[in-house]
C-alpha cells in the first residue's frame, strides 16, 4: 500500500510540473516529464495526450496525428484525443479532417469549450485558406494575398 501512495504522489507531482513546464513554454521538458509520467503508469492516456500537446507546441505533428489515432480506436470517446488529433491536423493543414474531429469531440460532450475553441478557429481559417484559392484560381492575385 505504500509503495502505492507512493507512485501516486510521484505521478501527481509529476503532472503538475509537467502543466508548469507547458505554462512556462518549456515544450521539451514539459513532454519529457509527461513522457515520464506515462511510463509510470501504461493504462493512463492523460499523460500521453498531454505529451503530444507539448510536441504540438514544438511543431511536431506526425507522431502526435499517429498516437491520437491509436488512443481513439481503443477509447473511442476520449475527447481530449480527438481535440489532440484535431490540433495536429490543423497544424498540417488538414481542415477539413480538423473540423471533423472537432464535430466528434463536441458531439461526445457539448461543453468542452476547448473543442468548440478550436472548430470556430478552423472553420475561419479553412473558409479563409478556400477563399484565397478561390481568388487566385480566378487569378485575382490581389484578393487571394489577404
Amino acid at each position: 500500500l505504500a509503495g502505492d501512495h507512493q507512485k501516486v504522489l510521484q505521478l501527481s507531482q509529476g503532472m503538475a510540473d509537467g502543466e508548469s513546464a507547458m505554462k512556462e513554454g518549456k515544450y521539451v521538458e514539459a513532454r519529457a516529464i509527461f513522457k515520464a509520467v506515462g511510463n509510470l503508469t501504461k493504462s493512463a492516456v492523460t499523460p500521453t495526450l498531454m505529451s503530444l500537446r507539448a510536441e504540438l507546441e514544438m511543431g511536431i505533428c506526425d507522431h502526435a496525428l499517429r498516437r491520437s489515432l491509436s488512443i481513439i480506436r481503443t477509447r473511442r470517446k476520449c475527447t481530449d484525443a480527438y481535440v489532440v488529433r484535431a490540433w495536429a491536423l490543423y497544424l498540417s493543414k488538414d481542415f477539413d479532417q480538423a473540423l471533423k474531429h472537432c464535430r466528434e469531440a463536441l458531439r461526445l460532450d457539448p461543453d468542452f469549450g476547448e473543442a468548440r475553441t478550436l472548430y470556430k478557429k478552423v472553420k475561419a481559417v479553412f473558409r479563409a485558406f478556400e477563399n484565397a484559392r478561390d481568388a487566385f484560381k480566378k487569378r485575382d492575385f490581389t484578393e487571394s494575398a489577404r
